[in-house]
C-alpha cells in the first residue's frame, strides 16, 4: 500500500508499543502496524488510486512509444540528364516489370478529365508494365474535376477508364473537384497508408512514363530497399510544335526528341521517385511531402543513381493545361497570406517560366516552343520515326 497512487512514498514511522501489543509492527510492514484501511486511506480510495495509476502509466507508455521522431524528408537534388542509359527503352513499347516487382506493385495517379488522348496512352503503358488496374485495392486513379457528361472529352475519359478498370472501377477510381499539389499529396498519402507493409508504390503524373528498363528498375529496387529514383527526359515533336496527341500512334514516334528542359531551362525539380516502399527500413510508413519528395529513413546503400524516363509535357493540350494550372495556383495565391502564400506563389511561377518558352498558337495551328528555347536546350539522340 505504501506506493499506491503515489501516496506515502516513505513508509510511516511505526508507533511505540509494548512487545506484546497487537500494534507491534511486523518486519517489512509499510503500514507500520496500522490497519491497511487506515494506512491506505480506505478500500474505496485505494481502488480508485490504483485505477488512476494504471491509466496514467498507460498514457505515459503510449507517449514514450510515439516519441520516436518521424522520418525527415529525403534530400534529392536535381539530376543530370543521362541520354544514354535508357535511350533504347524510351523508343519502344514498354517492357513488363519482373514478377517480383509486379506482385508487390501498387499504383496511384491524379489525372485531368480534359486529355483523354494522353490518358489512353498512359493507362495502356502502365497496364503493359504490369499494373493490375482491375484488381480492387491495387490502384487508385483520382480524376479531376470529375466527369461532366456534357463534355465530349470527359465522356471519352470516362469510357476508357471504365474499360481499363473493369470490375475494379468502383474501388479504384475517385473524383476530386479541386486540383493542387497539396490535394494530390493528400490523396497519395491516404492511399499509401492503406497499403500492406511490403507494397511498392508507383505514382507518376499523367505526362510521366516510367519507361526505364525493367532489369535496371529491379536491380535498383533490390539494392536500395524498394526505392528507385528517376529523372525526366523531356519529349518534344521533331518540329517543336505542341501537336495534338493521337491515340493510335506510339507516343515515342509522335514526340521523338529527348531533351533536358525541366531542370536546365525551366529550373524545376526533375527528379522523381519511380518506386517507393510503403514502409522504410526502420519500419515507419513512408509519406509524400511533395510530388517529388518523400519522408523516409535513408535507403539502404545510400541514395540510388537515377534512371531516365520520358516526360511528355509538350503535347497538344499542354499549352491550355499549363495556363489553367497557373491560373488555379494564382487564385490560391490571391487568397493566401504568410509563408503558405510564398510557397504557392513559387509553384505558380514555375508555370509562368514554362509558358514564357512557348509561342501562343495561331488561330488555326499549334503552339510551339520558341526559337530561344530551341537554340539553348540540350538534347540527346532522337527516337527513330518509321518512314524517316
Amino acid at each position: 500500500c505504501a506506493h499506491v497512487g503515489g501516496r506515502d512514498k516513505q513508509a510511516p514511522r511505526a508507533r511505540t508499543a509494548t512487545p506484546n501489543s497487537k500494534t507491534t509492527p511486523r518486519a517489512n510492514d509499510p503500514c507500520g502496524g496500522e490497519s491497511k484501511k487506515k494506512c491506505c486511506g480506505g478500500g474505496g480510495e485505494s481502488k480508485r488510486s490504483m485505477r488512476w495509476w494504471w491509466a496514467a502509466s498507460s498514457v505515459a507508455l503510449a507517449a514514450a512509444r510515439s516519441a520516436t521522431p518521424a522520418p525527415a524528408p529525403l534530400s534529392v537534388p536535381k539530376q543530370a540528364v543521362d541520354f544514354g542509359t535508357a535511350s533504347a527503352a524510351q523508343c519502344r513499347a514498354p517492357e513488363r516489370l519482373p514478377k517480383a516487382i509486379r506482385d508487390r506493385l501498387r499504383f496511384f495517379a491524379m489525372a485531368t478529365c480534359d486529355d483523354p488522348e494522353l490518358l489512353g496512352h498512359f493507362l495502356s503503358f502502365y497496364e503493359k508494365r504490369g499494373v493490375r488496374f482491375a484488381e480492387p485495392g491495387r490502384a487508385k486513379l483520382v480524376l479531376h474535376p470529375g466527369v461532366n457528361a456534357s463534355d465530349p472529352a470527359h465522356r471519352r475519359t470516362d469510357a476508357l477508364v471504365r474499360a481499363v478498370f473493369e470490375r475494379g472501377h468502383a474501388a479504384n477510381v475517385d473524383t476530386e473537384r479541386r486540383f493542387s499539389s497539396d490535394v494530390k499529396r493528400s490523396h497519395a498519402n491516404a492511399f499509401l497508408r492503406s497499403l500492406p507493409p511490403d507494397a511498392l508504390l508507383m505514382s507518376p503524373d499523367l505526362d510521366e512514363f516510367h519507361d526505364a528498363p525493367s532489369s535496371l528498375i529491379a536491380a535498383v529496387a533490390e539494392r536500395h530497399g524498394g526505392f528507385v529514383l528517376g529523372h525526366m527526359v523531356d519529349r518534344a515533336a521533331f518540329d517543336w510544335k505542341l501537336r495534338s496527341t493521337r491515340a493510335s500512334i506510339p507516343l515515342w514516334t509522335q514526340y521523338p526528341r529527348r531533351c533536358a528542359a525541366t531542370a536546365e531551362r525551366f529550373h524545376g525539380a526533375n527528379a522523381k521517385w519511380i518506386l517507393v516502399p510503403a514502409v522504410d527500413g526502420r519500419g515507419r510508413r513512408v509519406r509524400f511531402v511533395s510530388a517529388h519528395h518523400v519522408a523516409a529513413a535513408p535507403p539502404p546503400n545510400g541514395l540510388p543513381a537515377s534512371l531516365g524516363f520520358s516526360h511528355y509535357r509538350f503535347g497538344g493540350r499542354s499549352y491550355d493545361l499549363l495556363r489553367r494550372k497557373r491560373d488555379l495556383y494564382q487564385e490560391v495565391v490571391d487568397a493566401q497570406r504568410g509563408a503558405g502564400r510564398n510557397v504557392t506563389e513559387g509553384r505558380a511561377h514555375i508555370y509562368d517560366v514554362v509558358l514564357a518558352a512557348i509561342d501562343a498558337p495561331p488561330p488555326a495551328g499549334y503552339a510551339s516552343l520558341d526559337a530561344n528555347f530551341r537554340r539553348r536546350v540540350r538534347c540527346g539522340e532522337s527516337c527513330a520515326v518509321p518512314g524517316d
